[in-house]
């Protein structure tokens, strides 16, 4: 291996020895000041609230669950009693009815106008059944609603711990640059007196480069993640958002191992909720098209107060008079050439297929509970071997460092040092990201009280 390489891993596990020794350093947070209004400083459960609160998508789901709750109310409006004003004005334009045969004459017709109050109500079993639905539509609005809830919340959990971890991996990187500056200054000046080639120099010109552009890379990917939490809250572009939690305290493995403690309740999973509720639906429009077969019945009254515009009114004009009229229906359609019966077919069938999905979903979802829990469990091991050798290896590096200064150890067996702890650290980091989505998952699964994905709003 050349002396750019051994120099390079040589530095970087140096700065890994330096995370081990004082894990603090690595995770500590920036905590600046709150002065500026576009700041936004949010833990992370302050930022599942505020992402129920504020996110766009979840302000669309809210007005879907009211929308619904409205067309309920629309429903079962048409079954209770409506009441109609109005008025009337009628000019006959001097028209006059012609009464010689009788005796009487011409008799003109007087203007009038005529004030009328109807109240109507209208019962079918059809209208019963179609409220039954839109009711159970308005509930599964509510489970829609508690579904996005926890899908932001996911969200916003991942993209918060994902930006931690980068952070503190960019810390790392930034001890390491300033270490091979420093190596660098040592080598200039070494060959400057001549007991160094400039090769050497400009080997480490090359590393510092080179760490500089890795730098930036994560700088960028840790931007890309601020702006994806920025959508997830609904927060303005020009806000800055500032985590106060650290991804220590966050990170539970042993909660996580909890999980696997706790049975799936179909009942509790909101995709289930969501197709059971589908299936209590097409259920109700079953009913609602056999309904379509019953009758229809109407009752009414109605007040009316006729005024004349003339000052000699004939008696006969006011015959038709009547102030007060009740009066009920009943309307029967038995036969509509089997347009009622496709209804109820199309229905059926709609029922069928909506049973047959929720039968095929209770088995993937007990089938994916299955696999979550070995996926957790897989991760949890996998972390705290991860964990332990990682302590291991900073160990073995520190010590073989400390016999290569008294001349006891080669440098290749720093660099090999080194290059274990590195992959050591990188592994700690994939496997803590593994542990996090995969207790993110079974969370979900389960939706249980207690799980990290549920907020306030849908407790």
């Amino acid at each position: 291996m050349n002396l750019k390489n051994r120099n390079k891993l040589l530095i970087v596990a140096l700065g890994c020895v330096a995370l081990i020794c004082n894990p603090m350093s690595a995770m500590a947070q920036d905590s600046p000041s709150n002065t500026a209004s576009s700041n936004l400083r949010v833990s992370l459960e302050e930022a599942k609230q505020y992402a129920i609160s504020h996110n766009h998508t979840m302000q669309n789901a809210t007005y879907a669950e009211k929308k619904a709750e409205a067309q309920k109310w629309q429903v079962i409006s048409t079954m209770l009693p409506q009441v109609k004003l109005a008025y009337d004005y009628t000019n006959f334009c001097g028209h006059e009815m012609d009464f010689s045969a009788m005796g009487i004459g011409k008799i003109k017709d007087p203007s009038t106008g005529t004030f009328s109050v109807t109240a109507s109500i209208t019962l079918s079993g059809a209208q019963i059944a179609g409220a039954h639905v839109t009711k159970l539509a308005s509930e599964l609005s509510k489970i829609n609603t508690e579904k996005n809830n926890q899908d932001i919340s996911s969200d916003v959990i991942q993209t918060y711990m994902s930006i931690l971890m980068l952070e503190k991996t960019n810390g790392l990187l930034k001890e390491n640059l300033e270490n091979i500056k420093t190596l660098q200054t040592a080598t200039d000046e070494a060959v400057r007196v001549g007991v160094s080639e400039e090769t050497d120099a400009d080997q480490l010109k090359v590393q510092v480069a080179s760490m500089k552009n890795t730098i930036n890379q994560t700088e960028r990917s840790i931007e890309t993640l601020y702006n994806t939490l920025k959508t997830l809250l609904g927060a303005s572009f020009d806000t800055k958002i500032v985590l106060t939690d650290s991804i220590g305290n966050l990170l539970n493995a042993e909660k996580a191992l909890n999980l696997l403690s706790q049975n799936i309740n179909l009942n509790n999973n909101n995709n289930y909720r969501i197709l059971k509720a589908n299936t209590e639906i097409a259920k109700g429009q079953v009913t609602q098209a056999w309904w379509n077969y019953g009758p229809q019945v109407t009752a009414f009254y109605q007040y009316s107060n006729k005024q004349y515009f003339a000052d000699d009114v004939n008696p006969f004009s006011k015959m038709s008079d009547i102030p007060h009229i009740v009066g009920i229906s009943a309307s029967w359609t038995p036969f509509t050439s089997g347009g009622n019966y496709a209804k109820v077919k199309a229905a059926k069938m709609d029922l069928a297929t909506a049973q047959s999905t929720l039968e095929l979903t209770a088995d993937q979802l007990k089938i994916q509970d299955a696999q979550a829990r070995f996926n957790l469990n897989s991760t949890y091991e996998n972390y705290k071997t991860q964990e332990e050798n990682l302590e291991v290896t900073a160990k073995v590096l520190a010590s073989t460092t400390n016999k290569f200064r008294y001349g006891t150890a080669s440098s290749l067996d720093v660099t090999n040092a080194s290059t274990n702890l590195i992959i050591a650290q990188n592994n700690y980091v994939s496997a803590m990201s593994d542990l996090i989505n995969a207790q993110i998952t079974l969370e979900k699964l389960l939706n249980t009280p207690n799980s990290s994905t549920q907020t306030t709003a849908n407790k």
